[in-house]
């Protein structure tokens, strides 16, 4: 009997080891581990950042014939003549009878049954500009055409830039135009950009 009473012993050791071995494996990864798993980090996230608003944003509201746009905040904007043409510019617009007496920085025209191959060959033919460009353009699934030219200091002191964009809207064409006499030739490309790139159309 003394055998299987040691044999007990021992098997009871073994048990007892292996529970003690279990426990450890189970208390290491219960409590050390723990610590370090992915799923149990604490990550602490912020609000999020606010987007940042487009310069375009606080721009002033203006409606022109159907179409809907955004100038800067110091600009003025009112109609020449009869009111077929809508002036953009940092100096307030005169009350004047005819488009030539005021020349502004930006204007924007709706030009009835005009093509814009018509006025691509215009553009073209026009003797006073030098260095004209030309390319195609799209804004709000519209066509319309991007022009640029340089005019030649006559009696000015210095040379003008021109930028036309001109947009089909069925028969007739918006022609959207600036020249730089009362901003800058950089003023003049930033905001030419920035203006048409609120271009909205209602109809």
């Amino acid at each position: 009997m003394k055998p299987a009473r040691g044999f007990a012993q021992i098997l009871i050791v073994v048990i007892v080891t292996i529970l003690i071995g279990v426990g450890a494996v189970f208390g290491y990864f219960r409590f050390f581990y723990k610590s370090t798993t992915p799923f149990d980090q604490v990550i602490v996230v912020g609000k999020p950042s606010p987007q940042p608003l487009t310069e375009t944003a606080n721009w002033k509201d203006v409606t022109f014939n159907g179409l809907t746009f955004k100038i800067p905040p110091a600009y003025f904007s009112g109609y020449l003549g009869s009111g077929s043409v809508l002036a953009i510019d940092p100096q307030s617009i005169p009350q004047t009878p005819s488009y030539g007496d005021f020349t502004p920085a930006f204007s924007l025209e709706l030009i009835k049954n005009k093509t814009l191959d018509q006025s691509r060959q215009e553009f073209l033919s026009q003797q006073g500009y030098v260095n004209k460009q030309i390319s195609d353009i799209s804004i709000n699934n519209k066509a319309g055409l991007k022009m640029a030219a340089i005019l030649p200091r006559g009696q000015d002191t210095v040379d003008h830039h021109i930028l036309k964009l001109y947009l089909s809207v069925g028969q007739d064409l918006y022609q959207f135009s600036s020249i730089d006499l009362h901003i800058t030739s950089a003023d003049q490309q930033k905001y030419f950009s920035q203006i048409i790139s609120t271009f909205k159309f209602t109809n």
